[in-house]
């Protein structure tokens, strides 16, 4: 039996960081399911990544300059093996090679070189039953896309295809089965095998489940809940926030056989010892997130309907860009809302912030004329389609992975999307100070390191020359801006226009 999870993303306890209702998630849970599937047999527990960013405690494990706090829960709990994921760089060399120091469980991950040694190594590991299982991980290797260089500075990353295809031929000769852990996602839809996303290599689950030699493939990034077979191959991957795992049966009596199904966490209680592991470190979390930091004057900053706060500009993100403008200098500014924002109460503490801005982004001012602008807002304006004459959100946005953070809205211009236009020409009347811009204009935009080096496919902004970097998490800066004015008056901007 496998255990797998994958895309925690910091999710220790059954909590909400936000507003502290309990939730149906959690490695504390997943300790217990542990403990109950060992009690019958023997189980391997793995994990495939994206484990050491995504809560507020994590934020504050990661600065903590002891045993890193998911080591000794997944010590506890009794990993096996695990796999880096691209959110495992965000913070750094310091962080992840202290998680992989501090845990027992070896690392996989063998298409990472650090100084051109592989982070992980590929295991066979011998069964009960005298039969002996492979073990191989990959990342994807697109994390030069998003990732600050600093952070992977000395890394390398090589093509995850060629690397399992090397590794099964190695392996395969002295193995029962092979289980590979790929933390990225499916190309293709696992059922039909048609498209479903640019073949830009962010994914290439698909054609892994393709080689032959693969018995079982456990993918993740992407945030999905599937078991699919695809070339005979068994593929599965289960949601994010330690929501759910993948329990994977392997029967070797005849010929291997592989059946998985997706086991939520809810359906186990609390482990009050990995609570209680990581209680002086929550301790520190919730005085941290409880800090008044001050107030918001003007239009609410509360989100109640996503979709229109997107449609319609809300005055969060006015707000968030104007924070961008006023740290920056720069002339623009583009923020994207994030999936699920809840905005702010008038009266705001670090919890408000973290649990709206959830990703440890810094700043980059970059030099952007006017076609290049016209054509960045043009790649915005996908995000939008029609419907019965209806504007929705562009079901690319939802399908495979929710992916609402990959449109952007831009302060210091006023533009028109026009929706029942072609994609590609939907940006109308784009002006700056009432003018109308020229291809030739010159601007500074200022943006978060993600898009600055292509994130989300805005292949037109990583090659324009950079004016500047601010090294502070753009959440410091929200709070510190709070702080430093204690009654902070938002002016909004109402100059986005979406028709049809």
């Amino acid at each position: 039996m496998i255990l797998a999870t994958t895309d925690v993303h910091g999710c220790v306890y059954a909590h909400s960081y936000a507003d502290g209702s309990t939730l149906g998630l959690g490695l504390s849970r997943f300790s217990s399911a542990v403990k109950e599937y060992r009690s019958k047999g023997e189980t391997l527990v793995l994990d495939n990544g994206d484990i050491l960013q995504g809560t507020p405690l994590l934020t504050v494990a990661n600065k903590t300059p002891h045993k890193h706090l998911l080591s000794q829960i997944l010590n506890h709990i009794g990993y096996d093996a695990v796999n880096l994921g691209n959110h495992d760089f965000n913070f750094g060399h310091e962080v992840y090679r202290r998680y992989l120091r501090d845990l027992v469980a070896p690392c996989l991950t063998s298409n990472i070189l650090d100084h051109e040694s592989s982070i992980g190594h590929s295991k066979l590991i011998r069964t009960a039953g005298d039969k002996f299982v492979a073990l191989i991980g990959v990342c994807t290797d697109y994390v030069p896309h998003w990732e600050k260089p600093a952070h992977i500075r000395n890394l390398t990353f090589l093509d995850p295809i060629e690397t399992v295809r090397k590794e099964i031929a190695r392996l395969r000769p002295y193995a029962d089965a092979v289980v590979v852990m790929y933390h990225g996602g499916l190309e293709r839809d696992p059922h039909s095998g048609s498209s479903t996303e640019r073949p830009t290599g962010e994914n290439v689950g698909y054609v892994l489940a393709c080689l032959d030699g693969i018995d079982v493939l456990i993918t993740g990034h992407q945030h999905r809940s599937f078991v699919a077979e695809i070339n005979q191959t068994l593929v599965t991957q289960s949601t994010f926030n330690a929501k759910e795992f993948v329990e994977i049966t392997i029967d070797f009596d005849l010929d291997v056989k592989c059946t998985a199904r997706i086991i939520p966490m809810d359906a186990f209680e609390r482990d009050e010892a990995i609570e209680e592991i990581a209680r002086p470190i929550e301790i520190e979390t919730q005085k941290w997130l409880d800090q008044p930091l001050g107030s918001v004057e003007g239009p609410s900053l509360k989100v109640d309907d996503s979709f229109l706060a997107r449609l319609h500009k809300h005055p969060l993100v006015s707000f968030i860009n104007q924070v961008q403008l006023e740290v920056s200098h720069a002339q623009l500014s583009a923020v994207a809302l994030f999936n699920n924002t809840t905005g702010f109460n008038p009266d705001i503490t670090m919890r408000d912030i973290v649990s709206t801005y959830i990703y440890p982004n810094t700043l980059v001012v970059k030099q952007i004329d006017g076609k290049t602008l016209k054509q960045f807002l043009e790649k915005c304006a996908e995000y939008f389609s029609l419907r019965d004459d209806r504007i929705i959100v562009n079901p690319q946005y939802d399908e495979p992975k929710p992916q609402h953070f990959n449109y952007d809205m831009v302060d210091g211009v006023d533009y028109t999307i026009n929706v029942s236009n072609p994609i590609g020409s939907r940006i109308q009347d784009l002006r700056y100070k009432g003018k109308i811009v020229s291809e030739s204009d010159i601007f500074t935009i200022v943006m978060n390191n993600y898009r600055a080096v292509g994130g989300g496919d805005f292949m037109m902004i990583p090659s324009l020359p950079t004016v500047s970097e601010i090294n502070r998490d753009m959440a410091e800066i929200l709070a510190e801006t709070i702080q430093k004015h204690k009654r902070y008056r938002v002016v909004h901007q109402d100059n986005i226009t979406v028709i049809r």
